[in-house]
């Protein structure tokens, strides 16, 4: 609990940052729904639904403008999440969802600030 706590104790920081800096409504509500599963005690598959508009905008604007370090990756770990998820953490015992979706976060936060400026 203690894990989830700090998880969702920083998501929220990375949505009040992006609320005080974005000037795009789009990029926050980015911010916002990357931010959400974290903030979950359970994070299944119908859940990673709520990715779709942060893999979405983020692509859009690297499409846009190019694409910065370790956006790719992120982002093809994202797009094929909702596949691989439940059958990696049966097989291996360890749920890659919460680090996936911790990273697109953070790159999805990275991509608001630089939108901002």
């Amino acid at each position: 609990w203690a894990a989830l706590g700090l998880s969702a104790l920083a998501a929220a920081a990375l949505v009040g940052a992006a609320l005080r800096r974005s000037a795009s409504g789009v990029a926050t509500l980015a911010v916002a729904a990357a931010a959400t599963p974290l903030m979950s005690p359970f994070l299944l598959d119908y859940d990673l639904l709520l990715l779709g508009l942060p893999l979405a905008w983020v692509t859009a604007e690297a499409l846009r403008t190019g694409f910065l370090p370790w956006e790719k990756p992120a982002l093809a770990a994202g797009f094929v999440l909702a596949l691989v998820a439940r059958p990696l953490a049966l097989s291996i015992g360890l749920p890659v969802a919460p680090l996936v979706t911790a990273a697109l976060l953070l790159v999805v936060a990275r991509r608001a600030r630089r939108y901002a400026r």
